[in-house]
């Protein structure tokens, strides 16, 4: 369904970028050496081009690393789509924006399910140092802030593997009823997500493997999607995808 809210934004958006960078192509041609002119305007009082600014850095990757303390200052903003820009823009620029850390982990927790995915999709490029802050938000009660956690944990990686002491403690406490908890998350839902990212992590949580495999006897579990999602992952923990010669990564 059309959200004709964002419709209405990118117009604006690019109206407003057409007048401030001189021309339909300038809007989207950009390089590091504008990165000076966007961190300015990321402070501008215009909503619009504090929202375009937060954008067209998310469109450099790390070339935009300059302007990672004024994208952090961005999270704070009280416009939701300036936030998630910025959000997007420090995952961009990866672990050398990794004092962003702290304030991504409490976005997670945001009202928003739009910035606490953008929050949760930064986390998963930021690196080893965002493990821990990770773990902290496993630890609440909030099954939607345990999901958020748990995708960027996965997106981490081998990377996550301090987590899964945690990871497995959580998929044992889960209910095995479906449940709705928050935000249309449910237990279900949540224990893929587990599972999913455990086979992320690989050969580093053979420790959830006796438990996955308990799941798999119980012959009272019958969800087809939790088996699959079990089966897939014992592969990858067990049987890692090597590289082949010539590749990395």
């Amino acid at each position: 369904m059309v959200r004709w809210s964002s419709v209405l934004f990118f117009m604006v958006t690019g109206i407003a970028g057409l007048l401030s960078l001189g021309g339909p192509t300038a809007l989207w041609a950009v390089d590091k050496a504008d990165v000076p002119r966007l961190i300015k305007q990321l402070s501008d009082r215009d909503v619009i081009l504090r929202r375009q600014a937060a954008e067209l850095l998310g469109k450099l990757g790390p070339d935009a690393k300059p302007a990672t303390e004024a994208l952090i200052k961005a999270l704070q903003d009280n416009d939701a789509f300036v936030v998630r820009f910025a959000a997007k823009a420090l995952g961009g620029i990866g672990p050398d924006a990794k004092q962003a850390i702290p304030t991504l982990a409490r976005l997670l927790r945001h009202e928003s399910t739009e910035i606490s995915d953008a929050a949760s999709e930064a986390l998963g490029k930021m690196g080893p140092e965002a493990v821990q802050p990770l773990i902290a938000a496993l630890k609440e009660d909030d099954v939607f802030v345990k999901q958020q956690a748990v995708r960027a944990l996965g997106k981490l990686g081998p990377a996550a593997a301090p987590a899964v002491p945690e990871l497995i403690e959580n998929y044992k406490s889960l209910p095995m009823r479906p449940g709705l908890v928050r935000r249309n998350v449910n237990a279900a839902e949540l224990r893929i997500a587990i599972v999913n990212t455990l086979g992320d992590i690989g050969p580093g949580a053979k420790d959830a493997v006796p438990v996955l495999r308990e799941t798999l006897s119980n012959q009272q579990v019958r969800d087809r999607g939790l088996r699959q999602a079990i089966n897939q992952a014992i592969r990858k923990i067990e049987r890692p995808v090597r590289a082949k010669p010539g590749q990395t990564g």
